[in-house]
């Protein structure tokens, strides 16, 4: 398809009475302009608006594969008070997705709102830990903390061109380094026929690496073959509507029935509510809108056709913002693992949604009482939570390190070793306890005494 552009307009004074409303600021006066007529006579008139605008770029090439499409700017924000009472302490109004807004060297104090915007990956990880999801706030962390660091060896599985595209380059590899094979069979003749060690020898080893990449390749070969003939011979089916639980999908018969995969690189935010996001995919047919997204590990829930609470939420806050864009119906959200097309399907309802709702005003009320009153959430009831969490990891610091930091006034929280050597951690850091770790507990970390 080729590619298009549309363009939507945002009057801030139509927004302006909603924002005030919501962050408890009076609602300030449309301006007046004054104009010169031809008679020399001056007369008001109403100020012409400021208008906002913002691209959608679709992009397309036509073989009806992913599209992928991009958003050139927000539409427009408004924000609260700032508090200028105490620079060093994180503020709402001063932060923004992790980002600390820091005001011109010369600029002169004025009245600015901001309404932060929860991200869908910071609410979801509020049910797992109401602490990382703050800690996934204002570093702009979106990974899941028990998510696998990306590998070199991950294969494609959800696009079947790219899995053609890498099937193709492994088998042309292996056929050009027949060469390679012919040059060490060559040096390993050479090598006993007039008995040199220093050919014979290297030779041999040449032989056992290539044997070991051509036997990696060969299974690269088979694993990508069988996920190409999976994804062709894949039947077509969605989910029935008729059932409100959890079913199991395959992303082969989603693509089969109809529906396209679209790639968003920005995020939706919604008119009303304070929450922005960006799943994974979103597919698309008709009016139909279903948001996808990848779970963090290879397990989707406690048990097989269950999901762990953050996915639901995540995808029913995915489903609210896909239906504020416009006239679009939202009946399913789709999880899968990591590595396969085989996930599950949740069935958006009323009551999903309610709940979704709550779940986002609780946080956002932790979140200020956090980061304005001191008034930090518990750590999670279920503390094996935090024994694999990134953001209690040890990291090793030193006392140099330390005496400059408390010097500066940053807020640390140490852990020391028998050996004497120091450690800290984010969690530990910015809420002023130290979570069980599974390295601090392995390690035998304790809190140093000053």
């Amino acid at each position: 398809m080729n590619g298009t552009v549309f363009e939507y307009f945002f009057d801030q004074d139509d927004l302006e009475p909603f924002y005030s409303e919501l962050m408890g600021v009076p609602r300030r006066p449309r301006k007046r302009k004054k104009t010169r007529s031809r008679g020399g006579q001056t007369k008001r008139t109403e100020r012409t608006p400021e208008v906002e605008t913002a691209r959608v770029a679709v992009a397309g090439d036509g073989s009806g594969g992913e599209r992928t499409v991009m958003v050139a700017e927000h539409p427009p924000q408004v924000a609260a008070k700032a508090h200028d009472n105490n620079p060093t302490e994180i503020r709402p109004a001063a932060i923004h997705n992790g980002r600390t807004n820091h005001p011109p060297k010369h600029a002169k104090p004025a009245r600015t709102r901001v309404r932060q915007f929860v991200s869908v990956h910071a609410l979801g990880q509020y049910l797992y830990c109401p602490r990382s999801a703050i800690l996934a706030m204002e570093t702009g962390e979106d990974r899941d903390i028990d998510e696998a660091l990306p590998r070199l060896t991950y294969l494609p599985n959800f696009s079947r061109e790219q899995i053609e595209a890498e099937l193709s380059k492994r088998v042309w590899a292996i056929i050009y380094s027949t060469v390679i094979v012919v040059g060490i069979v060559t040096f390993l003749i050479i090598g006993v026929e007039r008995q040199l060690r220093s050919i014979f020898y290297p030779a041999m080893i040449s032989g056992l690496l290539y044997v070991g990449w051509l036997a990696a390749k060969l299974t690269e070969i088979m694993q990508l073959a069988l996920r190409r003939r999976a994804a062709i011979v894949a039947e077509s089916y969605e989910p029935d509507r008729s059932v409100t639980g959890i079913q199991a999908v395959n992303w082969w018969s989603m693509l089969g029935a109809g529906y396209e995969p679209v790639n968003y690189q920005q995020p939706f935010r919604h008119p009303e509510h304070p929450i922005e996001g960006c799943p994974w995919r979103v597919l698309e047919k008709a009016s139909v809108r279903i948001p996808v997204i990848r779970a963090g590990g290879d397990k989707l829930g406690a048990a097989d056709g269950e999901l762990y609470p953050k996915y639901i939420i995540r995808l029913v806050a995915y489903a609210m913002l896909l239906e504020s864009s416009g006239h679009l119906e939202v009946p399913f959200g789709l999880v899968f693992p990591t590595d396969s097309p085989k996930g599950l399907a949740v069935r958006i309802t009323p009551a999903l949604r309610e709940k979704t709702l709550r779940s986002l005003e609780e946080f956002v009320i932790k979140l200020r009482d956090s980061q304005e009153h001191g008034a930090e959430p518990r750590p999670p009831e279920n503390r094996n939570r935090c024994l694999g969490c990134d953001y209690g990891a040890p990291e090793e610091i030193s006392v140099k390190e330390i005496a400059k930091a408390r010097k500066s006034g940053t807020r640390l929280t140490v852990l020391q070793h028998g050996t004497g050597r120091t450690f800290h951690c984010q969690c530990g850091d910015r809420f002023g306890s130290a979570p069980p770790h599974k390295k601090s507990i392995q390690n035998g970390l304790a809190a140093a005494l000053d």
